[in-house]
């Protein structure tokens, strides 16, 4: 009797062949109830025959289940003047086993462990994102990073953090010098200014020379106080406002640098107080005067402003040309307004856009 393991890989179809091969050699026909090995069709019952005939292609293992059987049939062309030869392994369906419960079980447990193994992942990922938030929060690696996307992220919020707060630490200096070495000096020279004017009998002379220096004093202070107040915390909506192109002919006018000031938009306003735009103006000029080559051209539109100058020749290979960017930043930032520079070999650009 021959045991076969068949419906998980071709195991039948190897003993259809293992059978047919044996014929070839041994030239002996085989007929038994489970086996059948034959060079005539005629030596089958009808129904066999039938389904060699219609059913069954050559050269092709077919398996046909009917009137409680298991079929499987093999018919090979002729060969060598030899005729055509019939293989059949039949079954009792009730005997084949039945692979579903076998197969369930497997698929179930299979399931029951990639379960498992989800569970326990979530769960490591769930943990390692309360550390990566906890981290973030306090600032501080409390819990130890094994997922390097994590870590690395984590590092990335640490230097981000530490280099504002570093930021932040270099805005106070600033503002703290400013305050505490250059505008109390100022203050005191103002007080001390002020006493000249309870003396009497100063020669006239030194009149001028006083009235100058008080200019001077307030100018400086005003401009001190400007400085300090692009550097405080500001509300999102800003209450002072400052006619644009009428302080812009103004300057124009009082100028001694030659500006050239084009309008392509109505009077309107900016979201600045008239210090800080004073402020900016001052630095623009500065910076003309010091790298540019008359005239300064400046153009309103209606969604923003355009300064460009020719640079000086003598200064092509410095570093640095045109407009100076420090307090035009800081201005540019509180105004809600994009600062963008451009430069040429021969012209140097600044722009201001709303936002």
């Amino acid at each position: 009797m021959v045991v076969y393991w068949f419906g998980l890989d071709d195991t039948a179809e190897f003993y259809l062949y293992k059978d047919a091969h044996e014929f070839q050699i041994q030239q002996q026909e085989i007929d038994t109830r489970f086996r059948t090995v034959t060079q005539t069709l005629d030596s089958l019952n009808e129904r066999e025959q039938n389904n060699f005939n219609h059913r069954v292609p050559w050269e092709q293992p077919t398996l046909i289940s009917e009137n409680g059987l298991d079929t499987y049939y093999l018919k090979l062309p002729p060969l060598h003047n030899t005729p055509a030869l019939y293989v059949l392994h039949r079954f009792e369906q009730h005997q084949s086993l039945d692979i579903k419960p076998l197969l369930f079980t497997v698929t179930s447990m299979m399931l029951c462990v990639l379960a498992i193994v989800i569970f326990f992942v979530l769960r490591k990922v769930r943990q390692q994102t309360h550390h990566f938030r906890t981290n973030v929060e306090q600032l501080e690696s409390h819990h130890t990073i094994i997922f390097s996307e994590f870590a690395l992220a984590q590092q990335a919020i640490f230097d981000a953090v530490t280099e504002q707060k570093n930021a932040v630490k270099r805005e106070y200096e600033f503002a703290s010098f400013l305050s505490h070495e250059i505008k109390q000096p100022l203050t005191l020279i103002g007080h001390q200014l002020a006493r000249f004017d309870q003396l009497d009998m100063l020669p006239p002379p030194s009149l001028s020379l006083i009235d100058a220096l008080k200019h001077a004093q307030r100018d400086t202070t005003q401009l001190c106080d400007t400085i300090l107040n692009l550097w405080q915390p500001q509300d999102c909506t800003v209450s002072s406002k400052t006619k644009i192109n009428q302080t812009l002919l103004e300057w124009a006018n009082t100028s001694d640098a030659d500006i050239q000031v084009e309008l392509l938009a109505p009077e309107h306003y900016l979201q600045l107080s008239k210090p800080e735009l004073a402020l900016l103006l001052k630095q623009i000029e500065t910076n003309f005067n010091k790298y540019g080559i008359a005239p300064l051209k400046v153009t309103v539109h209606p969604q923003y402003l355009h300064f460009e100058n020719a640079i000086n020749e003598e200064l092509l290979r410095q570093s640095s040309h045109g407009i100076g960017m420090f307090i035009i930043k800081a201005i540019a930032k509180k105004a809600n307004w994009q600062l963008t520079s451009s430069q040429t070999e021969f012209t140097f650009s600044l722009k201001l856009t709303k936002l």
